[in-house]
């Protein structure tokens, strides 16, 4: 019987500058939140996850951006610039807001 062989491919790192600042701004995030372990808390994803944004290896996915935001103040449009933030931004302004009765 011929052995079996396995490809592992990694996916390739996100380019260009926009992705850089990108990373950059998720390793501003991660210093400002205490460390990767504690970014990786914050977002729900594992320590690999967080590490593979800080590298450039993928980009944060725009679900987890506004919980970086709120944890650490690194705004979503540098953590994530891929996403139209202002028509995003714009949609949850114009939502109504519910009050509770006091």
């Amino acid at each position: 019987m011929l052995g079996v062989c396995a490809t592992v491919t990694l996916a390739p790192a996100v380019v260009g500058p926009e992705a850089e600042a990108a990373a950059a701004a998720v390793r501003r995030a991660a210093n400002l939140v205490g460390g990767a372990a504690a970014l990786a808390a914050i977002a729900g994803v594992s320590i690999a996850a967080v590490y593979q944004w800080i590298n450039g290896r993928r980009p944060v996915p725009a679900e987890r951006a506004p919980l970086i935001e709120r944890a650490s103040g690194v705004p979503c449009e540098q953590l994530c610039p891929a996403v139209p933030w202002v028509l995003v931004r714009g949609n949850e302004q114009a939502m109504p807001t519910v009050e509770k009765a006091a």
